[in-house]
């Protein structure tokens, strides 16, 4: 158990909440429309959930400044490659999203991943650095854990 602790938090009428509406819309309408507005086109949103970079597989993002970043595996082990605008998990992760989720990450170790095939998403937040904090991976691992 991390020593995190994952807080229901309700992020109604903040632009938190608008980006969480964008990610709801990514994967339940793959017209990327929002309230009536088209957002993104249907090719768009699904060559976000397209290899978009042939036989490459992407590696572990090795830090060259530790007091910002540790070294990072974003795939967590796993088989993955790109689409656009998103690391595709190709085979998934272990008690976790599913083949062909999306995902990507911020500095402060915000996380978040789309899975169109279960029909769910997760975003999770911090504000700590480094990034891929070892506490904030696991405790975004178990949260993931929890939603699946």
């Amino acid at each position: 158990m991390s020593t995190y602790s994952l807080l229901p938090v309700v992020i109604k009428g903040t632009r938190e909440a608008r980006k969480a509406a964008t990610v709801s819309t990514i994967i339940s309408q793959p017209s990327g429309s929002l309230d009536e507005k088209t957002l993104l086109k249907a090719e768009t949103v699904n060559s976000m959930f397209q290899n978009n970079i042939g036989d490459i597989q992407p590696a572990a993002l090795a830090t060259l400044m530790p007091t910002l970043s540790n070294t990072a595996d974003m795939s967590f082990g796993e088989k993955a490659t790109f689409g656009l605008g998103l690391l595709l998990h190709t085979d998934g992760i272990t008690g976790g999203r599913k083949a062909n989720t999306g995902s990507w990450a911020g500095l402060f170790n915000s996380y978040y991943w789309v899975d169109r095939e279960a029909g769910t998403y997760g975003i999770f937040g911090t504000q700590v650095l480094p990034f891929y904090d070892g506490v904030a991976i696991e405790t975004l691992l178990e949260f993931e854990q929890a939603v699946y």
